[in-house]
């Protein structure tokens, strides 16, 4: 018998399952930010020392 339900329309689990697929983008697209800023970084100034690299991990979405 095929499961005709879908567990995105559940109560409980269906809004929990979203939030964590936009934390998910969320992250990718800061990471994704994070990779430009240091290539950028790295061919402007060459390589970066330890410290920059930990710096700019510190920062948010909106900070980069």
């Amino acid at each position: 018998m095929p499961i005709l339900n879908d567990i995105m329309d559940h109560g409980i689990i269906g809004p929990a399952i979203r939030q964590g697929l936009e934390k998910g983008r969320e992250e990718g697209v800061q990471q994704g930010e994070l990779a430009i800023l240091r290539r950028q970084l790295s061919k402007r100034f060459g390589s970066l020392p330890k410290w920059a690299h930990e710096n700019l991990n510190r920062l948010s979405s909106a900070e980069l």
